[in-house]
């Protein structure tokens, strides 16, 4: 069993890597190496999400992650949210939130001893109101067309 899990949640676009461009560039081994300095044995994951579906969608691709890696397994979880994956872990641990039948995410709550947001836009986004136009909807199925096709 592995006692600890570190999920790394991209944001907007949220890719792990496009071509040899990742999200996280670097921040899983500087933050294992980190974590073993000081004598924490975790594991690193790298999520996935869907880069432009809504919050909830997100947010439950986020808890099947964390089912499909073994965080129901472990003794500690814990979560870094960047941009837009802030608001997805946010969403994924807030009580009485249903994300899915079951009570994974209420589990995934209680196993959960910390989550960390980077620039995430807990009060919304002037950006945000663009993609409701026209020319935004066509902008989002484009990027994410070519976020999540392999060929960004």
């Amino acid at each position: 069993m592995t006692t600890r899990i570190v999920f790394l949640v991209p944001g907007f676009f949220g890719f792990t890597s496009i071509g040899a461009v990742s999200y996280f560039e670097d921040v899983q081994q500087m933050l294992s190496r980190s974590l073993r300095r000081r004598g924490i044995r975790a594991r690193i994951v790298t999520c996935a999400t869907q880069p432009t579906a809504s919050i909830p969608r997100r947010a439950d691709a986020l808890r099947r992650q964390v089912i499909a890696s073994g965080g129901l397994r472990a003794r500690e979880l814990h979560f870094v949210g960047h941009s837009t994956g802030g608001l997805d872990v946010r969403m994924l641990l807030s009580p009485g939130v249903k994300i899915a039948r079951g009570g994974t995410a209420e589990r995934i709550a209680e196993l959960t001893k910390t989550a960390i947001s980077v620039n995430t836009p807990h009060h919304g986004t002037p950006l945000a109101n663009h993609f409701v136009t026209i020319q935004g909807q066509t902008l989002l199925l484009v990027i994410s067309a070519l976020a999540t096709s392999g060929q960004g």
